[in-house]
C-alpha cells in the first residue's frame, strides 16, 4: 500500500502508487524525503532521525559529533 496525506517537507498531497514513503511517523514525497544536511536521497537506506529531521549515517555522525553525543533513533527508509 502506498502512504497518503501531506508531504511533511513541502506540504503538498502524496499520491499515486510509489510516490511515498514514511519515515518517523509522518509521510514524504519519495524525492522529498532526503538527508538534512547533503539532501542525498534516503529511500530504502539507513537514516538517522534527530529532532524530527533526518540525516544520512555520514552526516549523522558529524552532526552528532559537533553535538559531543550519539542522541537520535536510527530508521531506514521505506
Amino acid at each position: 500500500s502506498n502512504p497518503s496525506g501531506r508531504c511533511a517537507r513541502c506540504g503538498e498531497n502524496v499520491v499515486g502508487d510509489g510516490t511515498g514513503c514514511v519515515a518517523m511517523d509522518q509521510v514524504f514525497h519519495v524525492p522529498c524525503f532526503t538527508c538534512t544536511t547533503c539532501h542525498a536521497r534516503l529511500r530504502g537506506q539507513p537514516f538517522y532521525a534527530m529532532e524530527r529531521r533526518a540525516y544520512c549515517e555520514a552526516c549523522y555522525v558529524v552532526s552528532a559529533g559537533r553535538r559531543g553525543s550519539l542522541p537520535g533513533e536510527r530508521g531506514l527508509g521505506i
